[in-house]
């Protein structure tokens, strides 16, 4: 298998997943609450990646420790919305409203880095806001609440 079929098929069991995710958070939400299914996300993380990093770790200094807390942060703001948008609007819509972070990333940049984006950028966030307004406007033109959820939760990730 070539190098470019390798990538192509990581790429698309990456997104594959991700997407099934957003299914399965649903269902996990009949059945116990956000920040529950949550603090199992998380423990479980640590404990897998504690195990496996865990010579690595020893030798972590303060610096990172306190860039991993603000990492982890933001990242308990990424999935605590992605949790409460999927139980507020549809899976399909939490899916795709949760990963249009990279529509706001080169903004956010802008704003703290002062580097411009390029043209283009431009005009695919103008297509990807017509796809959103799509998709998510009602009949008077207002948002779910559970959308505006998955917005704050794409942008807690381009953070």
């Amino acid at each position: 298998m070539s190098t470019k079929a390798k990538a192509d098929l990581a790429l698309t069991s990456v997104c594959l997943a991700w997407g099934i995710s957003y299914l399965l958070t649903d269902f996990c939400l009949t059945e116990v609450g956000t920040f529950t299914l949550n603090a199992f996300r998380f423990l479980l993380a640590f404990f897998v990646a504690g195990a496996l990093a865990f010579k690595t770790l020893k030798k972590v200094s303060r610096t990172t420790l306190r860039f991993a807390a603000l990492n982890g942060l933001f990242l308990l703001a990424v999935y605590s919305c992605s949790s409460y948008g999927v139980l507020y609007t549809s899976v399909s819509n939490a899916g795709f409203l949760c990963c249009i972070a990279v529509l706001f990333t080169p903004f956010l940049e802008f704003f703290f880095f002062k580097k411009f984006p390029p043209k283009k950028t431009f005009f695919v966030a103008a297509v990807a806001t017509v796809g959103i307004a799509l998709m998510t406007l009602d009949e008077q033109y207002h948002f779910a609440f559970g959308d505006l959820i998955c917005i704050a939760c794409s942008i807690f990730y381009a953070l």
